[in-house]
């Protein structure tokens, strides 16, 4: 933020006010020239838990059957209903709604809180680990091109860099609506890509949640000279040493509920 010299014959400057979670205040008296460094002063918010999420790896799955499950197909937009919701509450059939950006966060905060005493897990469709080379972001090698499909889907790249800011937002807003005193989430990345056609929200999500009822589920691994680091590690809202294991990266050939039965290996590297 830069803040701009008073205008003549005005006793107030002119700056720039604040952001989500900061309040800038100028240096200096009014109906003086002010230097462009502000002082920054946070905002006291809601209070977050110490370690709100924790990667999964691809041996929990087993010991997290009972708690509430929630998929979400992560969208980014001002007013559309780009995300789509699919969820598992103990006892009951799966449920999927699309809603908007903020709704997801709201709603999603509503329905892993369905019973503190129980694990909750959360599959987020957007890229939640990131591979630097040398210093320079490199593609995970599961986001290479598959065969009939030309471009690759990078998390750095297009619409992967973007579901990738939406997820560092959706993520650090989530953790401030959760309870105080609340278990750590179970975090898994879902990968949806290289589809033969475009299918909703809602079905990408119910997709997800098929996925990990049917355990397919991989670890990613970082291969030999490449730096990694876990999105929670960015926000400080996790360990940056752990990777999100990985839903849904093979590629899709059917409906919601169909398996992708060609994954080999313990993990993804």
């Amino acid at each position: 933020m830069r803040s701009r010299p008073a205008t003549a014959g005005s006793n107030r400057p002119e700056v720039s006010s604040s952001v989500e979670g900061w309040r800038f205040e100028p240096p200096g008296r009014p109906g003086r020239q002010l230097s462009t460094r502000s002082v920054r002063q946070p905002i006291r918010g809601p209070t977050i838990p110490s370690r709100p999420f924790r990667a999964a790896r691809a041996n929990q799955l087993k010991s997290n059957e009972l708690g509430p499950v929630v998929a979400v197909d992560l969208g980014f937009a001002a007013n559309a209903k780009s995300c789509g919701l699919a969820w598992h509450p103990a006892g009951e059939s799966h449920a999927a709604v699309a809603v908007t950006f903020d709704d997801a966060v709201e709603k999603t905060a509503k329905l892993l809180a369905t019973d503190p005493s129980q694990q909750p897990t959360l599959i987020l469709e957007a890229p939640l680990s990131c591979f630097f080379e040398d210093g320079n972001p490199v593609g995970r090698p599961f986001e290479k091109p598959r065969p009939g499909s030309r471009n690759p889907r990078y998390w750095y790249v297009g619409a992967g860099g973007v579901t990738c800011l939406a997820a560092g937002f959706f993520l650090s807003r989530l953790a401030s609506r959760l309870p105080a005193v609340f278990p750590s989430v179970l975090l898994y990345e879902g990968f949806v890509t290289f589809k033969r056609k475009g299918t909703p929200h809602t079905e990408d999500a119910l997709f997800l949640l098929g996925e990990f009822e049917a355990q397919r589920v991989q670890d990613v691994l970082t291969p030999p000279r490449i730096d990694s680091i876990s999105i929670l590690g960015l926000l400080r809202l996790g360990s940056p040493a752990e990777l999100p294991a990985i839903l849904g990266s093979a590629p899709r050939t059917r409906g919601p509920e169909a398996a992708s039965s060609n994954l080999a290996g313990p993990g993804i590297s």
